[in-house]
């Protein structure tokens, strides 16, 4: 499986930071991806959090920390910045895997971008704007094709 980066934008969350990166931990093999949590305008109880994350995952992590509150997107940047895998995961910090076999949300977002060279996101959740007709995604949890984010 190609290499894969999440990069999880953190803002004074550390509870549901911390169930995040324990669902992680329990749904994800370690040896497909490395774990980037971008802390903007954190507290410290967040690198504590990182810390007890980062003892127990046997793969890549990193903790980018920014004293000012950064906001969404340039959290997001930051962390896709400080990858270099092919595909990125931008998952928010609220967000819970349920259970389910190891690496079953990892096979279903990478699946379209094995399909179809053509695809540059996917994510769990689409919608249809009438308004502009066009589909969308729900940026909760997608993965972006490296390539897509470069051009």
């Amino acid at each position: 499986m190609p290499r894969i980066s999440i990069v999880i934008p953190s803002y004074l969350r550390t509870d549901k930071l911390k169930e995040c990166l324990s669902s992680i931990i329990e749904y994800t093999d370690p040896r497909d991806c490395s774990v980037v949590v971008v802390a903007n305008g954190a507290v410290q109880e967040t690198a504590v959090v990182f810390d007890d994350f980062a003892a127990q995952w046997q793969g890549d992590s990193k903790l980018l920390w920014f004293n000012e509150p950064l906001g969404y997107p340039k959290a997001c940047s930051e962390g896709i910045r400080a990858v270099d895998s092919k595909y990125v995961v931008l998952l928010n910090d609220d967000c819970l895997l349920l259970p389910q076999p190891k690496n079953e949300w990892i096979d279903t977002l990478i699946r379209p971008f094995l399909e179809d060279a053509r695809v540059g996101i996917t994510g769990p959740q689409r919608l249809y704007d009438e308004n502009s007709d066009h589909d969308f995604m729900i940026f909760f949890c997608v993965m972006l094709r490296r390539t897509c984010l470069e051009e």
